[in-house]
């Protein structure tokens, strides 16, 4: 959801297709990326299949369009040399972000409680 556009909510998947069902009164709406949802818990739905690089704007009226991504740069990424596969190299470099996130462990502290820094007490 925008902001600025408060009527309306964006679905987009990286890949693969997701559903859209519309309840017979046309005043309920589902987004699945599950199609069986809408066979097994709402007969009677209309459903139209969303197609893969998709954005599907729904508005709070229950009207929806649809409309094909179109790329607008292209990055070309080459996993560093010890890595085989970009996927590994984003694996390994994630326990290093966690790792400053908690500032290596500095910010636990006792019963399961983490300090979160830059938070300060209202004067």
């Amino acid at each position: 959801m925008e902001i600025k556009n408060p009527e309306s909510m964006l679905f987009v998947k990286n890949s693969g297709d997701f559903v859209l069902g519309l309840s017979k009164a046309k005043d309920e709406m589902l987004v699945s990326s599950d199609p069986s949802i809408l066979l097994t818990n709402h007969s009677g739905w209309t459903h139209e299949q969303i197609p893969n690089n998709h954005i599907l704007e729904v508005k709070s009226d229950c009207t929806y369009t649809f409309q094909k991504l179109e790329k607008k740069i292209q990055i070309q990424r080459n996993p560093k040399t010890m890595f085989n596969h970009i996927m590994h190299e984003e694996i390994y470099e994630s326990i290093d972000a966690v790792d400053q996130a908690t500032d290596f462990g500095g910010k636990f502290i006792s019963n399961h409680q983490v300090v979160l820094g830059g938070f300060e007490k209202a004067k």
